[in-house]
């Protein structure tokens, strides 16, 4: 709030830790993870990136410094257009075509789960959506959480990824499957 550059202890998803001074411009929770991300300015790699607040080891602000601004240009609905979540597009978008199945459409239907994402009907009562992504990973668990109410027609990255967890998932529940 009152923009003081702030250093911190960060520790990423390998276990490396390293120490950086941050100039957050916003606060995003993700509840399907249970944390907070801040998007900040990276003195260190003089980038904009996000943070796992819950990978911040420790704080101290750097006042020496002074204060800092966010520019007026900046729009966070700019910068997460073409994110699922908090990833942001590098060269190319990833374009995401489901298909949903008839029990699944009102359920579908009711969220705006994406500002690029498009709706249409499908013969025999399903609905399909489309949209571009900056990375399909990011959608994986969301996808997974559908189960059978799904089917993921492209990218045939995430088509693969789906249809092998359903699979170890059939091998653990199906006594047919995987004998126990």
């Amino acid at each position: 709030m009152d923009r003081i550059p702030c250093e911190i202890e960060y520790e990423n998803f390998d276990g490396e830790v390293s120490t950086r001074v941050i100039h957050p411009y916003f606060l995003e929770p993700r509840p399907e993870s249970r944390t907070i991300y801040v998007y900040a300015h990276d003195a260190k790699t003089s980038s904009m990136r996000w943070f796992r607040v819950d990978r911040i080891r420790k704080v101290r602000d750097v006042r020496i410094g002074g204060t800092y601004s966010v520019p007026e240009s900046f729009d966070i609905t700019d910068v997460t257009r073409s994110s699922w979540g908090i990833w942001q597009a590098g060269d190319e978008l990833q374009e995401v075509v489901l298909h949903f199945q008839p029990e699944a459409v009102a359920r579908a239907r009711e969220t705006v789960w994406h500002p690029g994402a498009s709706l249409s009907d499908l013969p025999g009562g399903g609905v399909a959506m489309r949209l571009s992504v900056a990375s399909e990973i990011e959608m994986r668990h969301w996808v997974l959480g559908w189960g059978a109410q799904v089917e993921v027609i492209a990218p045939d990255s995430l088509r693969d990824h789906v249809a092998a967890s359903m699979r170890e998932g059939a091998r653990m529940y199906d006594k047919q499957v995987s004998p126990g």
